[in-house]
């Protein structure tokens, strides 16, 4: 607000959302940088577990019971985020709760806390699920200086967790329902993507540093044959589209299975700024990148960016790109500010899928052509797809800010 006349002030903050929010629904995620990117952003962990806990520090797994999500610190970087964003969750000025609570007496790492999982049914067609991956998670592994430590054991260690006990078990609860309840389309939002990324993301994922929940819930997903389950989650600075796998047996990569019915779409961001930013917006250096991208996926025995080869896969196209023959390279994007419109058929039968975006630039630059937004890819699938990519050989909505924004668009009764 302008403090001089009470009147808003168009020209700074987040004015520039305000129509957006007036014209359509929205659903926020909470994400590390609304809760100050260190010490508290792993609402599960210990204050004295820090931004990063390293081997030996005795703070993996949090069994004290002083549990980052209870304390005022905590709860006041939360209330920020509550105050400026639509939620049903809220504080007062004493931090005490104003909206739905988790009730779970026997865990008291969620018991009392602002309730921030939920399911909206979408017509009778889709499901909206989000999770909140945020305020139960322990300790992120890693070292403060960014160089990964994570060795195999820690990452594994069942107790880890990121949704916690309670919100899991709903999780996989509110899926069963809705697949037995015949709505075709499960769309997951998380604020941290589910593909093996692997340590490489310094502890950061949920394959690298939450492998043994991870595994839990996508084997569950694929022991109950549970159907078009896609995980909307942003976060990485780039478009990339996956196969999920999981293993039968946590501690045998030989293991891994594609889990048959999901798959994941992360959108990311709508806005960035830092030295990651790429000027070289040719297709040329776009296939590039997406082969360096590939070989650090691989390196994790995990599946390929691409969805080619699911059954039910049409009309896929990716601007730049005028081979006709599927490839990975469309459904991936590393060099541009995006979102991502989804639109399911009213009678349910299929899904289509489009990333929207402009060419990113360098921070503190201001182009003066007006960068155009265009279709960057897409596809359309259909329900009851299968996810038949093939395995490596060795073993075979609304975020806004560094997050990206993903539209569940259209979705017809």
């Amino acid at each position: 607000m302008n403090t001089s006349t009470g009147t808003p002030n168009q020209t700074s903050g987040q004015q520039g959302l305000q129509n957006t929010l007036a014209a359509a629904g929205s659903y926020t995620v909470l994400d590390n940088h609304e809760l100050g990117n260190a010490s508290l952003q792993s609402g599960g962990a210990p204050l004295a577990a820090g931004a990063r806990v390293t081997p030996g520090q005795g703070f993996d797994v949090n069994t004290t019971g002083a549990f980052d999500n209870q304390t005022n610190a905590f709860k006041t970087v939360q209330k920020a985020f509550f105050d400026y964003h639509p939620t049903r969750a809220g504080l007062d000025a004493n931090l005490n709760s104003t909206g739905p609570v988790v009730v779970a007496p026997g865990d008291p790492r969620s018991n009392g806390t602002p309730l921030q999982y939920f399911a909206q049914q979408e017509g009778k067609n889709a499901i909206y699920i989000q999770l909140d991956d945020r305020t139960y998670r322990d300790a992120r592994l890693g070292t403060p200086g960014g160089v990964d430590d994570v060795t195999s054991d820690r990452r594994l260690n069942p107790n880890r967790a990121m949704l916690g006990a309670t919100q899991l078990a709903w999780a996989k609860q509110t899926l069963l329902d809705a697949q037995n309840a015949g709505t075709p389309w499960k769309f997951v939002v998380i604020s941290t993507p589910i593909d093996q990324t692997g340590p490489a993301q310094d502890g950061k994922s949920w394959f690298g540093g939450y492998m043994a929940e991870r595994n839990d819930l996508l084997k569950f997903i694929a022991d109950h044959k549970i159907q078009n389950v896609v995980f909307l989650t942003t976060d990485d600075h780039l478009v990339r589209m996956t196969a999920l796998n999981y293993f039968t047996d946590l501690n045998d990569p030989s293991t891994a299975r594609l889990v048959p019915g999901a798959f994941q779409i992360v959108t990311g961001p709508i806005g960035a700024g830092g030295p990651d930013l790429i000027t070289d917006h040719s297709f040329a250096n776009i296939e590039s990148l997406f082969n360096t991208t590939n070989s650090g996926l691989q390196a994790y025995n995990a599946p390929t960016i691409g969805l080619c080869g699911f059954t039910g896969l049409s009309n896929v196209h990716r601007q730049g790109d005028s081979d006709p023959a599927c490839s990975g390279v469309e459904f991936f994007s590393p060099d541009t500010f995006n979102y991502s419109i989804l639109d399911v058929s009213a009678d349910g039968s299929s899904l289509t899928v489009d990333i929207w975006g402009i060419p990113s630039y360098q921070q503190n630059t201001f182009p003066q052509d007006g960068p155009v937004v265009s279709d960057i890819l897409g596809f359309t699938l259909q329900a009851g797809f299968l996810a038949t990519v093939s395995a490596p050989a060795s073993i075979a909505l609304l975020a806004v800010g560094l997050a990206g924004l993903a539209l569940l668009g259209r979705v017809r009764a």
